[in-house]
């Protein structure tokens, strides 16, 4: 008996310790909004971002609101004052004069917003002092681009540009998006197929500056963004431009709004029949947990009060070893992608079969065999290390008895 019973404790406390490693999160990040004012309000949130021990920080947006003079036509040091000063140690590569920056790897990913755009006289001094070619191969511009971080995949867009109804100011004419900003353009066709092209076991967040949804009296919804996201993939968007803390729902798709990072605060107007939470009497920041079935993410005042706390649930279907159910056949970009010398490559069966993955030089020459055999119906994801290849471009090649795809990689030294 006092076996059976020491025998039983052990395994209470294995359980025990199971569960509460997996009640872990994988990793936290934070999310700032409107905050680029070299204010109090902007430094408080600063403070509490820095205090929680994340591993990066993502912005909606208007990370500059101008120079002290009231100038438009400002200068990359003006917006060092106003984001350097305060995040300078999560910025790789940071060349500014407060401090010396990330010491790895760039950890603040901004998004661009209006007055990212017509106060720094377009995106230039923007696209000067953040260094996002890392992120931009995809969309081949430094403006919107895509990352993945853990079992995160983010899409950050630049939506200030010609469609907008606040588009009237008299500078507007020689700034915004190139490529767009409307459900047909450039930018928009990027963000589908990138979506779409996304490995299904990653999260997929969308970061933007103007809200497609809001309750704010200032600015409010903006229907020429509201984009059929959740048809493409996503699983949330997060917002900025309204200077106010909003959570809301459109067809089965969480909508953030997160603008409460120090610049001002607006008002409410009527609800939007999308709200579901609304909060403006202080400044904050977002801190999200992410784990390997849902993220769970919080609002948080600058004096340390939790405003809203809410969890997404992985609903996807995509693992048959989760017992759920694989619909088609599937080649997934690898990443990351220019690498070197690993990354991944991941492809989804609907039926067992016989595949070949294969390496092939630009000239069409078998270069490695990546995997073959018989492969159950399911979803995979294979490590492929090249680190004896030369730089260059090279094409993946995934081959069934009815199914053919490729794509291409790019190899850096």
């Amino acid at each position: 008996m006092k076996t059976y019973i020491t025998a039983k404790l052990f395994v209470l406390i294995i359980l025990f310790f199971l569960s509460f490693i997996n009640a872990q999160p994988i990793y936290k990040f934070a999310v700032i909004g409107d905050f680029g004012d070299d204010n109090q309000a902007e430094a408080d949130v600063a403070a509490l971002v820095n205090s929680w021990g994340v591993e990066f920080i993502v912005s909606v947006g208007d990370n500059f609101y101008g120079a002290t003079d009231g100038n438009y036509a400002d200068s990359w040091q003006a917006l060092d004052l106003e984001t350097g000063k305060y995040f300078h140690n999560w910025i790789k590569p940071y060349l500014g004069s407060y401090g010396s920056g990330s010491p790895d790897i760039n950890r603040f990913l901004p998004a661009l917003g209006n007055h990212d755009w017509y106060h720094l006289d377009s995106s230039k001094i923007y696209e000067d002092y953040f260094d996002l070619t890392p992120y931009s191969t995809t969309s081949g511009n430094e403006r919107y681009y895509d990352f993945v971080w853990g079992n995160v995949h983010f899409f950050v867009l630049s939506t200030y540009g010609n469609g907008l109804t606040e588009y009237t100011f008299s500078r507007h004419n020689n700034y915004g998006e190139p490529d767009g900003v409307v459900q047909n353009s450039i930018q928009a066709q990027w963000l589908q197929q990138e979506l779409q092209n996304a490995d299904p076991s990653q999260w997929k967040i969308v970061v933007t500056h103007h809200p497609p949804f809001s309750s704010s009296s200032q600015h409010g919804s903006e229907p020429v963004v509201q984009w059929p996201y959740k048809d493409w993939g996503a699983d949330l968007v997060l917002c900025g431009h309204d200077h106010t803390y909003e959570r809301l729902s459109s067809n089965q798709l969480t909508y953030i709004v997160n603008g409460l990072g120090g610049e001002s605060i607006y008002p409410f107007g009527s609800p939007v029949p999308e709200s579901q939470f609304r909060y403006n009497d202080d400044y904050g920041a977002m801190l999200l947990e992410v784990f390997t079935d849902s993220i769970n993410f919080k609002f948080i005042s600058r004096t340390g009060l939790l405003i809203d706390n809410y969890s997404l649930k992985r609903t996807a279907s995509y693992l048959v070893n989760d017992n759920k159910i694989v619909e088609d056949f599937k080649l997934y970009q690898n990443y990351p992608n220019p690498f070197n010398p690993g990354t991944t490559i991941s492809f989804s069966l609907p039926i067992q079969t016989k595949i070949k993955l294969n390496l092939f030089n630009m000239l069409g020459e078998l270069v490695q065999v990546i995997s073959e055999g018989t492969f159950e119906p399911g979803y995979y994801t294979l490590t492929l290390n090249v680190d004896n290849l030369a730089a260059g471009n090279y094409i993946y090649n995934l081959e069934t008895n009815s199914f053919v795809q490729s794509k291409k990689l790019i190899l850096l030294k």
